[in-house]
């Protein structure tokens, strides 16, 4: 599911939908989001308004980020029963020398487009060739 404005892509979510045995003989709708990203507040909002409503759902199962605003969007946050996933996100600060510094296990020859507005001096073209246990940058 995307979400748009102006015509333009401002998030999307990618889930399942899944029906689990109920425990009476039933069973019971399950969304399983596996990403959700947004560019805005109003988009990750609209997100979760489409995903709480598909029909024939008892819950969602999402693994959130500890910062995760979901909870503040509900008329009852203790409706989330959450256990926070960490996840580490990281940025580069010398692309050439970690690239350079991995042992890789596989050989390889691939071309690199690296653009960061934070690190200017990571920016431009690499080309990675490596063979099991050593490379060339």
């Amino acid at each position: 599911m995307d979400h748009e404005r102006d015509g333009r892509a401002t998030g999307y979510a990618l889930y399942r939908h899944n029906f689990d045995p109920d425990g009476f003989r039933g069973s019971a709708g399950v969304v399983e989001v596996v990403e959700l990203a947004a560019c805005s507040r109003q988009s990750y909002a609209a997100l979760w308004r489409f995903l709480a409503g598909i029909d024939l759902v008892t819950w969602i199962a999402y693994e959130r980020a500890v910062d995760e605003s979901l909870p503040r969007l509900l008329i009852e946050p203790r409706a989330v029963q959450a256990a926070p996933v960490g996840r580490l996100w990281l940025r580069l600060a010398d692309v050439d020398r970690a690239l350079a510094g991995g042992g890789y296990s596989l050989p390889l020859n691939l071309v690199l487009d690296v653009r960061d507005d934070f690190c200017p001096w990571d920016d431009g073209r690499r080309r990675l060739q490596a063979e099991a246990g050593n490379t060339r940058l």
